[in-house]
């Protein structure tokens, strides 16, 4: 499989400002690798890594800026983790980022089952990839090379796995998140949500008063 790389470095992302911009383009350069740098649990930062770029943004931006939009979102790009249950806790747990049900792939996941049911040949991966944790890189050029040989394994691991992937890949996801917090956070969701769509499915009372006006005109 042809895999085109075009060379990239990591730019970090501080502000406001600039983490729009950031994050449109890695939705416009297709699959993004994802790596959030934990210490003792907590969230330094996050790294976003595409084929043709490389970002770390400031936990600053999980709150204010576009990027927890772009990690929560249910479309494309597919965002990719090798192990996603101690970074799907952290966004959980830190900024309420849901990760259950977004479109998400953990290439550790991917391989355990690929490699149970005897699917793919493994001699096509990269011979640097390596489906365990990526450990505790700081932002540079081995984290980089780590993120892109990621990115080559998943387009072959996705074109391998089954049906049965789904079901594994968001048990690893919320392996590690309190099931009652989830639940509570879901329907505080889906209650906002709801209580959003509420005005605009009333009318105003202006309106209602001119269809009422125009109706006591008709009779006379």
């Amino acid at each position: 499989m042809c895999f085109l790389l075009i060379f990239v470095e990591f730019t970090f992302v501080t502000d406001e400002v600039c983490c729009p911009s950031a994050v449109e383009f890695l939705k416009e350069t297709g699959q993004v690798f994802v790596y959030c740098h934990l210490r003792e649990g907590d969230i330094e930062s996050v790294s976003c890594v595409s084929r043709q770029g490389a970002y770390n943004f400031s936990r600053e931006l999980l709150d204010k800026g576009n990027l927890s939009e772009l990690l929560n979102a249910n479309g494309p790009p597919t965002k990719i983790y090798n192990s996603i249950a101690a970074s799907s806790k952290a966004l959980f747990d830190q900024c309420k980022i849901i990760l259950d049900g977004t479109e998400v792939f953990d290439n550790s996941v991917a391989y355990a089952d690929v490699k149970v049911q005897g699917r793919g040949d493994f001699n096509e991966l990269p011979s640097e990839f390596d489906q365990q944790p990526l450990g505790d890189l700081e932002v540079g050029a081995e984290l980089l090379q780590k993120c892109l040989v990621s990115l080559k394994a998943y387009y072959l691991l996705s074109s391998w796995v089954d049906k049965k992937f789904k079901k594994h890949l968001f048990d690893e996801v919320n392996k590690e998140i309190d099931p009652q917090e989830l639940k509570a956070e879901k329907e505080n969701r889906k209650l906002l949500k709801k209580q959003q769509a509420a005005p605009k499915q009333q009318e105003s009372p202006k309106n209602q008063g001119q269809k009422a006006h125009k109706k006591n005109k008709k009779k006379k």
